[in-house]
């Protein structure tokens, strides 16, 4: 690695770049975990029932908002930057290309856990 590049990446404005990677595991475990919690009770209550539905299309909501932020951010990086090799790229440019490849990965993981409680009965 480069000099100016590990002297990016320990800037002090770095530390808010690093944040950009967390918001698509976060949803998606708390997501998760909380599905976990209420399946116990959504065959006796038609409020954990509507609350398993409700947090599985929140949490796709509140991902969509972070791919479209961070692919913002990319696009606002890159716009400033002419360097093409994929090598050279610093942290202000690659952390939100990452940020959005995460957060669209976990948005399909959590699709993929919301679209079962809406087909299959919860009940039998």
């Amino acid at each position: 690695m480069s000099n100016a590049a590990s002297e990016s990446i320990r800037a002090h404005h770095a530390g808010p770049l690093w944040l950009n990677l967390i918001p698509g595991p976060a949803i998606w475990a708390i997501q998760a975990s909380t599905n976990y919690a209420l399946v116990q009770y959504a065959c006796t209550s038609e409020i954990a029932a509507a609350a398993i539905h409700t947090i599985g299309i929140a949490a796709l909501v509140v991902l969509a908002l972070c791919m479209a932020s961070a692919r913002r951010r990319y696009k606002a990086v890159s716009v400033q930057s002419e360097n093409v090799d994929v090598e050279a790229w610093p942290p202000q440019r690659w952390v939100p290309a990452a940020g959005f490849i995460l957060c669209m990965v976990f948005f399909v993981v959590t699709l993929a856990e919301t679209i079962p409680p809406f087909i299959v009965n919860r009940c039998e």
